[in-house]
């Protein structure tokens, strides 16, 4: 696994795994720098003349990220880098506004996860292979959500879902408010393909004909469940706030994007009653 903890011990194992036999860490690898030149100020890219197209290095180093894994799965291999690489690149289809790959990929992870026995990991004491499996599912029902498609985990299959760490007296917060958003999200994805499906031949039915306002009402009452696992305050803050003057750029990170990733579900569990219809996604 790419150690992250600073730029000197991240560069070095960049290049071991990018040296290495192994397709899939040197995948991963690859999809980490394009994450990294993605992040990066033009005022500081500008410098550089070999930076100066830098979204057409990112493609370059995206599309052969892809074609990395792609040899590996076609000789049958998943591994835990493989995993890893696609959740990596699933945030930066995302970052490049290519919500269908982002999607597609995170049926990938999914699947590879599934072959791999991760949706096992919660009750077998694996926590790093836990943890994968929910980001996993989580991102896939999240692009699912967002695009109106179904999720490759039906809420009916108990067994799959994702759990809790067994010792979770020291999960944070925002852990545990995203682990019950992904709940969340199975419910909406599930209200979503109900009021598209088709009824069977000569069966009559007013599913189908437009949002379900009782269930909408018990998904937005979920919603708002959700948010009392976070202290008040935590909503409110924003980048001048004390509270989060000392955390790291990385804790800030995640209290931030939980926050989007909450607020979207939010508006998604309305969308049906308020748009023209759902599963009409540019694209699709």
């Amino acid at each position: 696994m790419l150690n992250t903890a600073d730029a000197a011990t991240a560069t070095a194992d960049i290049r071991v795994a990018l040296w290495s036999d192994n397709l899939d860490a040197a995948a991963k690898a690859v999809v980490l720098v394009a994450l990294c030149l993605y992040e990066l100020p033009q005022s500081w890219t500008a410098q550089y003349t070999e930076l100066a197209d830098t979204r057409s290095l990112i493609d370059i180093y995206r599309r052969q990220a892809a074609r990395m894994l792609s040899i590996s799965s076609e000789n049958g291999n998943c591994t835990r880098d493989g995993v890893e690489a696609r959740c990596l690149q699933v945030k930066l289809h995302v970052d490049l506004g290519l919500p269908r790959r982002a999607w597609l990929t995170a049926r990938k992870a999914v699947s590879d996860c599934l072959i791999l026995g991760y949706h096992r990991a919660g009750r077998q004491g694996k926590p790093h292979e836990q943890t994968l499996w929910n980001f996993a599912v989580h991102i896939e029902r999240e692009a699912s959500m967002i695009l109106g498609m179904p999720s490759s985990i039906c809420s009916h299959a108990k067994y799959l879902l994702p759990i809790l760490p067994m010792d979770d007296t020291s999960l944070i917060p925002e852990f545990r408010l995203l682990h019950e958003m992904t709940s969340l999200l199975g419910a909406v994805i599930d209200h979503y393909q109900v009021i598209m499906a088709p009824p069977p031949p000569g069966v009559v039915t007013t599913d189908n004909l437009g949002p379900n306002y009782a269930k909408t009402f018990e998904l937005d009452q979920a919603w708002e469940s959700c948010r009392q696992i976070m202290p008040a305050g935590f909503w409110l803050e924003d980048h001048t706030s004390p509270a989060i003057r000392d955390l790291s750029f990385v804790d800030v990170s995640i209290r931030q994007n939980t926050k989007m990733r909450y607020y979207i579900i939010g508006r998604h569990i309305h969308l049906p009653c308020n748009g023209p219809g759902i599963g009409h996604a540019p694209g699709l």
